[in-house]
């Protein structure tokens, strides 16, 4: 029988943090361009096409600009229609030199040039040339349409399907786990996303069949450079485990990350009102290779080490890249125990989301849905927790918050050579 804890600290905290996404005015900054702009036009129309956070400059016949895009499905989508858009503002430039990014951290550089309606372009991790230009530049000093304070709101499903019961042909549940978010400050992200349950057949005494909290956290971006980039999370993760998470990335080539994570968590979760925890402190550290073929639009990534719940082992997956769709399929092998399964990702809801980057509060739906089946879930491998993988963030799969540079650069100039849209 698993012990009971009081809820007051873990209550408190969640209401702290509760409390703080919805004071977020307190941190709103100016949303209004520069009056000095020299083409107030490029602006209008970049704001319109529902980008953020947008820095612009000029100089002879190169365009400097940097962003960030939470409406358009897509970091290559975007990437496109902020390109032409600015090749439509200044019709006398042939370069065009972006930045972008997340969260107020840059992400990804994008060279690209157009002669005779023919593009050009090339991706990499080194932005401070494009910072340096644009923070030169008298034209546009403060920030247009400005993020930071907002709250997005995402209305995220969630199916739960388990068919290894011998008397029911599967448990199904169907829940709705609504992200709150906000960034307050640069590289901040605070997120809550608590979980409704809308139907299931699982037992009302079952935790699956309750609310849940989810994942409540605030995540960091530390750093985002050419070589390096590392980000913390803390708080409660999916699924019922709680503490922190770090990752560090290394970006050896465009089409290669080595990278690094660690993560001190324990298991937490509600049942009948009351926290249920299982009072260890489990460590898991797991060294992360990332490859991206852009001939083959293949994704593979091998992560070796100790999983979440301390078992050593390791994960293969291989993920086939089809625009916006990802379908995968994983290996596990730790401890002497095997598992198997695949995953995939599907895109949701119109490519732009709605001209709401104006207003404090802002609906959506998710840009993907992604699910993953596992194969053999019992025995020692389901009783000890073996192989898990936890989310940190709502909405993390191969194709949302995936920064590699060749994958970036191959979809963004099929987009631009009109065979994808």
């Amino acid at each position: 029988m698993r012990r009971k804890q009081s809820p007051g600290f873990a209550t408190s905290w969640l209401r702290l943090l509760l409390l703080s996404l919805f004071c977020t005015p307190l941190f709103q900054y100016g949303n209004q361009a520069s009056s000095q702009s020299q083409n107030p036009g490029a602006l209008h129309d970049m704001v319109s096409a529902g980008f953020e956070r947008i820095r612009l400059s000029e100089k002879s016949d190169t365009v400097y600009a940097s962003f960030e895009s939470t409406q358009i499905r897509g970091a290559y989508r975007a990437l496109g229609s902020a390109l032409r858009t600015l090749a439509s503002e200044y019709p006398g430039a042939h370069h065009f030199r972006l930045i972008i990014g997340e969260y107020g951290r840059p992400q990804i550089a994008v060279d690209a040039s157009n002669e005779s309606e023919t593009w050009r372009v090339s991706a990499h991790y080194d932005v401070s040339a494009v910072e340096k230009k644009l923070a030169e530049s008298p034209l546009y000093p403060t920030v247009a349409a400005d993020n930071r304070g907002k709250i997005d709101i995402t209305l995220n499903p969630i199916v739960s399907i388990d068919n290894h019961l011998l008397d029911k042909l599967a448990l199904f549940g169907f829940y709705l786990a609504p992200s709150f978010e906000t960034t307050l400050w640069r590289g901040n992200r605070l997120i809550v996303q608590p979980i409704v349950p809308l139907y299931t057949n699982i037992a009302d005494n079952d935790p699956d069949s309750q609310f849940q909290w989810g994942v409540v956290g605030l995540r960091q971006d530390w750093i985002a450079s050419k070589r390096w980039r590392s980000s913390s999370t803390a708080g409660l993760f999916l699924y019922d485990l709680a503490g922190l998470h770090h990752e560090v990335n290394y970006h050896v080539s465009p089409t290669l990350d080595l990278g690094l994570r660690i993560s001190a968590t324990t298991r937490l979760r509600r049942n009948s009102g009351q926290w249920e925890s299982d009072h260890k402190l489990h460590i898991g550290t797991m060294a992360v290779a990332d490859y991206y073929e852009p001939s083959t639009s293949l994704q593979l990534k091998l992560s070796v080490g100790s999983f979440t719940y301390g078992d050593f082992g390791g994960r293969l997956d291989v993920v086939r890249h089809f625009g916006e769709y990802a379908i995968g399929a994983y290996a596990i092998y730790t401890e002497g125990e095997r598992n198997a399964g695949f995953n995939f990702a599907i895109p949701l809801g119109p490519k732009r989301q709605s001209k709401w980057q104006d207003q404090f509060i802002r609906l959506r739906v998710p840009h993907y849905f992604s699910w993953e089946y596992s194969m053999l879930n019992y025995y020692r491998y389901a009783v000890e927790h073996m192989g898990v993988i936890y989310k940190e963030i709502p909405d993390k799969s191969f194709t949302t918050h995936y920064w590699q540079a060749a994958y970036l650069e191959h979809y963004l100039q099929r987009f631009l050579d009109n065979k994808i849209n």
